[in-house]
């Protein structure tokens, strides 16, 4: 199971919608904006985000999306998006190097969070005796990936893909159990009373979760602005056929339509699986 894209609840959806395309250089795939939508993604139309109308403002306190991680496969395209943001004075918030990866952090127009990042090399990331991908959080010089920058930008490339979601949750342990008993993900990280990291495979990560801000917090109305759903692709059936399972053991609460599973996790945010 691997992450998809993501859908966002906004107060002006049309701005935001432009925000994603004039600087981040995402594509518009679909709209309608008698009602406030639009799909955003690369141009061979992948959706990376929908953008939903929002009927009320975000509330403080409420579990959500910490940020939205797309991740880039180029140096040149990196540094040439890089460029692109700061030349048009977006709100860049930090440059990590992560060991498994080196990242970037800006905020959109709504105050939803984004990375953009490159992943390094496996053969550099810190994995301990239990294989454990522990990652850190060092500056990260971006003057490398500016001075490879091509001298136009040209938006968004096919290649980008959602790399991972992060999201502000309620409850660690709780986390834990959803993410990795119902759904299936193995956990990557080590054990920590305040975070946690999940992926399938060999990946460092596709969802990380904390609790920095939001231990204990509400969840998020379905009309309210911010996070509306995070959206999986399962890898198989058996995928879908071990979820169901797990949901009805437990008793929890889903829909299930030809495409997609939908539900919500343990601290009230939706999780769409297509099929």
């Amino acid at each position: 199971m691997t992450p998809v894209g993501y859908q966002l609840n906004a107060l002006d959806p049309t701005s935001l919608a432009d925000f994603y395309m004039d600087l981040m250089g995402m594509s518009l795939i679909d709209s309608n904006e008698d009602d406030g939508y639009y799909a955003l993604g690369t141009p061979d139309g992948d959706i990376l985000l929908e953008l939903f109308q929002a009927t009320s403002p975000r509330r403080e306190s409420t579990t959500g999306l910490y940020h939205g991680a797309f991740l880039y496969d180029s140096e040149v395209e990196f540094g040439t998006v890089l460029a692109h943001l700061l030349e048009n004075r977006a709100p860049m918030q930090g440059y990590s190097h992560h060991n498994y990866s080196q990242a970037a952090y800006l905020g959109d127009t709504e105050g939803n969070n984004i990375e953009i990042y490159l992943d390094t090399a496996p053969t550099i990331w810190r994995v301990d005796e239990n294989g454990y991908k522990n990652g850190g959080s060092e500056p990260l010089d971006i003057t490398k990936f500016l001075l490879q920058r091509e001298s136009e930008f040209s938006g968004m490339s096919d290649s980008v893909k959602m790399g991972h979601f992060h999201l502000s949750v309620n409850n660690i342990t709780d986390t834990e159990w959803f993410y990795g008993e119902v759904l299936g993900l193995g956990q990557t990280a080590a054990p920590a009373t305040d975070t946690a990291f999940f992926a399938t495979g060999d990946y460092h990560h596709y969802l990380g979760t904390n609790i920095w801000v939001s231990e204990g917090a509400l969840a998020p109305t379905e009309e309210q602005q911010g996070l509306r759903a995070t959206i999986w692709q399962a890898a198989s059936p058996e995928d879908i056929s071990y979820i169901t399972e797990q949901l009805d053991s437990y008793e929890l609460a889903y829909e299930e339509t030809d495409d997609a599973l939908t539900m919500y996790d343990n601290s009230g945010l939706k999780v769409i699986v297509l099929k």
